[in-house]
């Protein structure tokens, strides 16, 4: 009776999962998702939107956008409410203020970060169940062509912390002979700068870090460019190969990552993963979303490397298991990409 006492007061003061008692809690497992929303939009008009998307169109209204809300919220329910959700292609604060009012409030999440990239309609985000902090974003650049910002935030689980970069690279859609990989190009290299600012490879210290969302690139990818200069991902196809510069070199491999701890190398869990991919393309399956973690996050002190999977629930796909993307047209979908359940350890 006493419990149920304590609860109930609780719960009438207004104490959720920001509250000392809750936030006291200590998972033994710490779960991150990355989903493409393809284009989620909310019923406000800001001036930015895709026009289909435009609160004056016939075709969008606020009973569509509710019914997109909930579900999402049916995503993040049925991946178990990740304790750290990465989301793309978002149309801004707006949504994620009532996805929080409307849902994710009530499942214990307390705080956000999104991107405010004022010449894109659509925005990146990081939700978490835990306290943010030195959130800033980058905005990779080529002249004076600027693309999508990456979101850097620190995550604060109980007494560990984690570096936490959310992307969105530039897409190929309407490439013409690999001339949209600059854009990705320019992406890897805010990274990297970002990493050697941190004195990421002189300083031991330093928090682990996990690279993730939308790349539009994959793990691969440097298979498309053969001949060509080395595309922003550039996975090691042995452990002496040199890493060329200005990109992010990938490894399936512990024993590549762990020996070289002064370059830019992440390890990809796409090898060992029994989807073919998260997004089809021209009947192709493509591994362009993604997870990279460096050492500390795979095999570190705070954070090990537990599972990967592509979530491919039967609501979000049809018969032949490829994705239901979002028609704003006859309000039916979810998205045309697969969300990704990433599993770290807390030893």
């Amino acid at each position: 009776m006493k419990i149920l006492l304590i609860i109930l007061v609780l719960l009438l003061s207004g104490c959720t999962t920001g509250c000392d008692l809750f936030s006291s809690f200590k998972p033994r497992i710490l779960t991150l998702a990355t989903y493409n929303l393809h284009n989620l939009f909310d019923d406000r008009v800001d001036g930015n939107e895709y026009p289909e998307f435009s609160p004056d169109s016939p075709g969008w209204n606020t009973r569509k956008y509710l019914e997109r809300l909930g579900r999402l919220n049916k995503v993040v329910t049925s991946l178990g409410g990740p304790d750290i959700l990465i989301l793309t292609e978002i149309e801004g604060q707006g949504v994620i203020d009532d996805l929080h009012r409307l849902y994710l409030a009530q499942v214990g999440y307390i705080a956000s970060a999104v991107t405010q990239d004022t010449e894109s309609p659509i925005q990146t985000a990081i939700l978490s169940k835990f306290p943010l902090s030195e959130v800033r974003t980058h905005t990779p650049q080529v002249g004076a062509a600027q693309f999508r910002s990456i979101l850097e935030v620190v995550v604060k689980v109980n007494e560990r912390s984690l570096r936490v970069f959310a992307n969105h690279w530039k897409s190929k859609f309407g490439d013409e002979e690999g001339s949209s990989e600059i854009g990705r190009l320019a992406a890897a290299r805010a990274i990297i700068q970002r990493l050697e600012a941190l004195g990421y490879s002189e300083n031991s210290s330093s928090l682990p870090v996990i690279l993730a969302g939308d790349f539009n690139s994959q793990w691969n990818e440097r298979k498309n460019y053969p001949l060509g200069p080395a595309p922003g991902l550039f996975v090691l196809e042995g452990p002496d190969e040199p890493l060329p510069p200005g990109v992010l070199g990938l490894t399936p491999s512990w024993e590549v990552l762990n020996s070289r701890p002064d370059e830019p190398i992440f390890f990809t869990p796409w090898p060992g993963a029994s989807a073919r991919g998260s997004y089809l393309y021209a009947g192709n399956w493509e591994t362009i979303d993604h997870f990279f973690l460096d050492r500390k996050s795979f095999e570190g002190e705070s954070f090990r490397f537990v599972g990967f999977s592509v979530e491919a629930f039967e609501f979000l796909v049809d018969s032949t298991g490829v994705p239901r993307g979002y028609s704003p047209r006859n309000g039916e979908g979810y998205s045309d990409h697969l969300p990704l359940l990433l599993r770290l350890e807390l030893p």
